[in-house]
């Protein structure tokens, strides 16, 4: 494999994420908010949906919106999936593919304890 060093770092970042601890919970570092973590629990969303909307990359975006197709972004998500559950597991995290085409994509994670409850 040949790359360079912007991909190397890139892909470094991507799969050995750097993760804030928010209430007890991970997230991504990388554009993690305070402030965006109050709203999702505001409008009503449990820990778990909240982690896992937060937590989520499409593949779309990693891809740089370059289309592929269908089965090459699910088997993208997995690679990614692959990888984080071999370097997110040891912190207590489950990881998740979801979406059925490259519109919608993704790899996400969540803390395997967190509860689904709603404030209130």
């Amino acid at each position: 494999m040949v790359a360079t060093p912007d991909l190397l770092f890139g892909f470094a970042e991507l799969f050995m994420p750097d993760l804030v601890v928010h209430e007890g919970l991970h997230f991504l570092a990388n554009g993690f908010s305070a402030e965006v973590f109050e709203q999702w629990r505001r409008a009503g969303h449990g820990l778990r949906e909240t982690q896992r909307v937060m937590n989520h990359v499409h593949v779309s975006t990693l891809l740089q919106q370059r289309l592929v197709s269908d089965e090459l972004a699910l088997t993208a998500a997995r690679a990614v999936a692959a990888i984080w559950r071999r370097t997110l597991t040891p912190e207590g995290l489950i990881v998740e593919v979801l979406g059925a085409d490259f519109w919608d994509a993704a790899v996400t994670f969540f803390d395997g304890a967190t509860a689904d409850a709603v404030p209130g």
